[in-house]
């Protein structure tokens, strides 16, 4: 995914996404060469090495918009570009200018690092929104659900205004919801391998299953028409604009409408 960029500011979602789309492309590289053997020349393909370039171009001009926040420094501290110029340059390898053992620590800092930034971004973007939820609560918080679809007061939930008095807070439903919610209260997008860490953590029989049962398990929680929290909430799956409130993005996660008039 591309980056989308206005004239003054990165997108912040798309600079997530875009992320966590390097982070699989290099996790793709590296079991292709676990089953296959080293690839020729540099360790990282020239599309990743290119696509992790733009990307920091972005994310600097992000954290240069945005630094008030020890998470924005945090994506500065996490930042490979010293480790992928040396990887990502070929006349490192034609010239023999790193041992085996460099090429080895460089490719375990920048598959520890990328995912660092990641992680800095998407808790800045949790940090934002609460901090979006304090402005609206001095207002009042009889008026919250004016600007968002569910609210949560104390361990219950609000649906336009209306406690959800029907669902049980001892259900899978509720808890998996429940970790949805914590991670994007005004809504947003959730990749399936953070929302999956955070079900790991709260619900715990899910550790012993395959990572596609439990993709399918937090689905059907979510969403599914007929045993999922908006089904015993009695919410129907669509917001203004044709959108579903919680919607399944194949093959990378959830997105949560949850803001009106987005």
């Amino acid at each position: 995914m591309d980056v989308e960029n206005t004239e003054n500011e990165p997108n912040l979602d798309a600079l997530i996404e875009a992320g966590e789309e390097i982070v699989s492309q290099i996790d793709n590289e590296v079991m292709f060469e676990r089953e296959y053997g080293p690839r020729a020349g540099a360790p990282f393909s020239s599309d990743v090495c290119a696509r992790y370039r733009n990307w920091s171009v972005s994310l600097k001009k992000y954290v240069y918009n945005h630094s008030d926040s020890v998470f924005l420094i945090d994506v500065e501290a996490y930042s490979a570009d010293s480790a992928f110029e040396k990887l990502g340059d070929p006349m490192y390898f034609l010239f023999g200018q790193l041992s085996k053992p460099e090429i080895v620590e460089l490719k375990a800092e920048i598959m520890r690092l990328i995912p660092g930034q990641v992680r800095a971004l998407k808790k800045y973007r949790v940090e934002h929104s609460n901090k979006e939820v304090v402005n609206i609560n001095d207002r009042t918080v009889e008026n919250i659900h004016e600007f968002f679809y569910i609210i949560k007061e104390g361990e219950d939930f609000k649906y336009n205004g209306k406690f959800l008095d029907k669902v049980s807070k001892d259900a899978d439903y509720y808890i998996v919801f429940n970790t949805l919610y914590s991670l994007l209260p005004q809504g947003g997008f959730v990749g399936y391998a953070d929302i999956s860490k955070d079900v790991n953590k709260y619900l715990p029989k899910t550790k012993r299953i395959s990572k596609q049962k439990l993709t399918k398990l937090i689905q059907q929680n979510l969403n599914d028409k007929s045993n999922s929290f908006l089904h015993y909430a009695g919410i129907v799956n669509s917001v203004a604009g044709g959108k579903k409130l919680i919607a399944t993005v194949r093959g990378k996660g959830f997105q949560f409408n949850n803001k009106k008039g987005a």
